[in-house]
């Protein structure tokens, strides 16, 4: 069984506002008269934030593995979805919570739940076009 892998969108704006908030805590204290152990410490947790932040954004994976999508984020946890049970598909620009790092969305609805799963695949359209061989009854939507 092959599994295809789709990275998400990564928005410009998600790593300015990472670098704005770290510049935010880390140039007052290079620019005060501190003591450089301060210093030093500010720069390594500073560092291990931008790292995990990083890690949790470009780490963010939707796999299409036989009749399963598994979506994956950055920090190791993942949750599967059985592509049959998937009722519909569209775009969306929602910003509630999900796993994507683009507000450029897809909305996937799912015909056994009230679940809702909000995903940003750089390839929407390849993806769609994956899960609607698997499942040709998803309903595609327009936006």
């Amino acid at each position: 069984m092959e599994t295809m892998v789709y990275g998400s969108k990564v928005d410009a704006w998600i790593i300015i506002l990472v670098l704005c908030s770290l510049a935010i805590t880390v140039v007052p204290v290079i620019l005060l008269k501190v003591p450089a152990s301060v210093k030093w410490l500010v720069a390594a947790i500073s560092a291990v934030v931008l790292i995990f932040v990083l890690c949790a954004t470009f780490g963010i994976r939707y796999e299409i593995a036989g009749d399963e999508l598994t979506v994956k984020n950055g920090l190791g946890s993942k949750s599967v979805y059985d592509i049959h049970t998937i009722k519909s598909i569209r775009p969306t620009n929602n910003a509630l919570s999900s796993p994507a790092a683009s507000l450029d969305r897809l909305e996937i609805k799912f015909t056994d739940s009230n679940e809702v799963l909000r995903i940003s695949p750089k390839d929407k359209q390849g993806f769609i076009d994956h899960i609607c061989q698997i499942n040709a009854n998803v309903v595609v939507l327009k936006k």
